[in-house]
């Protein structure tokens, strides 16, 4: 993100309203991120323990719980530990004419993980720039986290962006 916002021109970066220098990414995953996730993700309210237990696990007391999120500090340390501690219930659903496809957080990690195994395979390593394009579905989240979990620099497009731009973009990320 910073690389990106040090690429623009001094003149765009004033318009940019917002400097991700400035930013505490470690404490917006903590106090931001995380808890939003809990709350509208997990279920939980805002008088609820930091992590709940799983169905047959024991809570180890609130410091366990803590240390557990403290070690949490990238989008796939998150993803495995919820897919972790919440395998079963569902990460992403979309509806289609054939019914709701649901796609639960083991499934979400196993397929992203499979994703990036083959991404790897065919040459895409840490730091390599991807232009990642298509609808809203489960079907983009699973590649944007196999490009995370490969540490792979991400460029959101939009499906309906023309194709000269398309090839502007990445003449701006190579």
């Amino acid at each position: 993100m910073l690389a990106l916002y040090e690429s623009l021109p001094p003149e765009e970066q004033r318009i940019f309203n917002m400097d991700v220098r400035q930013i505490d990414w470690f404490e917006y995953y903590q106090k931001t991120h995380l808890p939003g996730l809990r709350r509208h993700e997990l279920g939980g309210g805002d008088d609820e323990e930091p992590l709940r237990a799983a169905p047959g696990e024991e809570m180890g007391g609130e410091e366990s719980r803590w240390q557990i999120e403290e070690e949490i500090r990238t989008i796939p340390d998150l993803l495995r530990a919820v897919s972790s501690r919440y395998a079963a219930k569902t990460a992403l659903q979309i509806e289609r004419p054939s019914g709701w496809k649901r796609v639960s957080y083991g499934e979400l990690l196993g397929n992203a993980e499979t994703m990036a195994r083959y991404w790897q395979a065919g040459g895409l390593s840490n730091g390599d720039r991807v232009l990642l394009c298509g609808e809203n579905s489960p079907e983009w989240v699973v590649a944007y986290m196999a490009a995370s979990l490969l540490g792979l620099v991400v460029v959101p497009v939009d499906p309906q962006t023309r194709e000269v731009d398309i090839w502007a973009l990445c003449d701006f990320v190579e």
